[in-house]
């Protein structure tokens, strides 16, 4: 998923603002260390996604099995 935020020239900085999470919690987060608490994980989760033009459950797809 890095290599993806690289290829789009998607700052992480400018994302975990977005999302309203630390950098280094956003960073968990793609790298799959941590899903974050219900609301706040699904919302960085579905803005990442976003800004990769992709859906939650083409990057996280064990995630999205779980429910």
């Amino acid at each position: 998923m890095r290599a993806l935020l690289v290829l789009h020239a998607i700052d992480r900085a400018e994302l975990a603002s977005k999302i309203g999470v630390s950098q280094a919690f956003l960073s968990m987060i793609i790298n799959g260390r941590r899903m974050g608490a219900k609301e706040k994980g699904k919302r960085a989760r579905q803005v990442i996604a976003d800004a990769l033009g992709m859906k939650v459950e083409e990057l996280w797809p064990k995630r999205a099995a779980q429910g």
